[in-house]
């Protein structure tokens, strides 16, 4: 196994785990409760308090998430560094980062932010039914079906409509989930390269010949070995910086944290990556 590597990259990965190093400091300093007169404390005074609640922690864990796929990330990018492996692992990264925007949205009010919580755990207990069903666990099925009708029975609760097939059949609670594609590019403007991912992690020839291996002999291109480029892993390491930044920013703006020491701190970070002031989002993201 061969990497073509250049110093660039390695100043770019550890510039990336310095700022998983600032954030932690940044979150830990900003406390998990929202600031008074934040956004998510004035929604938290008009809906309903526990619905809300859930939502706030599944946008956490989805933080967790994808921080904990960067960090990964960073660990991967050592000598001797898995070809294949660095790929799926953005691509977990990618998925939570956008499903946590997507809960943690500022614009969408708590109506909204409730209604994606309940797609999100629809979609967590469909995967759960899906497991019993594998695993032959009936009774464990039943107490999940049980668990979705309790579910689906507060949303109704709330005046949220159901989600249902043309059939009837049940097909999301409150909201219908979109496709995992589709938001990471509506959110993270990144499908392209998602789908790309999601070739690597599916084992698809095409790309993991292409991305993972390559002809140390150009007269002999059939033998081929493992191998990542510089290019590739600068790639990597740029939207994993976006993947720690977004959810996190989102967060911030909702939470009232102080979204310009965040900024500042975004600021310095993606310089030091080298990633183009174009990249850098919050400049145009603020709300007014």
């Amino acid at each position: 196994m061969q990497v073509t590597w250049s110093d660039d990259v390695e100043h770019m990965r550890v510039a990336l785990r310095a700022l998983l190093d600032d954030v932690s400091v940044f979150v830990n300093e900003s406390g998990h409760e929202p600031k008074v007169g934040s956004i998510i404390a004035r929604e938290q005074a008009e809906s309903d308090a526990a619905q809300l609640d859930a939502a706030l922690k599944q946008g956490h864990l989805l933080l967790e998430s994808a921080f904990d796929h960067v960090f990964a990330l960073t660990r991967l990018l050592i000598t001797p560094v898995p070809t294949i492996a660095p790929w799926t692992c953005v691509r977990g990264g990618l998925e939570a980062a956008a499903i946590g925007c997507w809960l943690l949205a500022d614009d969408i009010g708590a109506e909204e932010r409730i209604g994606r919580s309940f797609a999100c755990r629809y979609e967590g207990l469909s995967q759960q039914l899906s497991l019993a069903g594998a695993t032959g666990g009936e009774l464990e099925r039943k107490k999940i079906e049980e668990r979705m009708d309790d579910v689906e029975a507060k949303a109704l609760a709330l005046g949220y409509p159901p989600v249902a097939t043309r059939r009837g059949r049940r097909d999301g609670i409150a909201r219908r989930m979109p496709r995992i594609t589709e938001l990471v590019g509506d959110v993270m403007s990144e499908e392209p390269l998602y789908r790309i991912l999601s070739a690597m992690a599916h084992g698809h020839s095409f790309a993991v010949m292409q991305l993972a291996f390559r002809a140390p002999d150009v007269m002999q291109p059939m033998i081929r070995e493992k191998a990542m480029d510089s290019d590739a892993a600068a790639l990597l390491l740029a939207t994993s910086a976006d993947i720690v930044a977004k959810p996190l920013s989102a967060k911030s703006v909702l939470f009232g944290y102080d979204v310009g020491r965040l900024d500042s701190l975004l600021t310095r970070r993606y310089s030091d990556i080298g990633l183009s002031e174009e990249r850098r989002f919050w400049h145009s993201a603020r709300p007014s």
